[in-house]
């Protein structure tokens, strides 16, 4: 069975704010290429969720899924309501 430890890696949140940036840049008609920054900011996403996913497996599946949803919830709706 594998075990990955999930550290806090600062480069991935830099590389996930130069997507960002270079979506902005894209709209903006600065940068041509900038609508690699999704692909790159979902790529990005999908890995650390997967790597979320595999060191909560000695966790029940069940109680993973809660605490996936309680964590979005509490970073979503705040904005949600503050927007509505």
């Amino acid at each position: 069975m594998y075990f990955v430890s999930i550290n806090y890696t600062a480069s991935l949140d830099g590389l996930r704010g130069y997507a960002v940036l270079s979506v902005i840049l894209f709209h903006c008609g600065i940068l041509y290429w900038g609508w690699l920054g999704v692909q790159l900011f979902f790529a990005l996403s999908g890995f650390l969720i997967t790597l979320s996913l595999f060191s909560g497996k000695e966790k029940s599946f069940k109680l993973y899924l809660k605490n996936f949803y309680v964590r979005r919830a509490l970073r979503i709706f705040p904005l949600y309501f503050l927007f509505l």
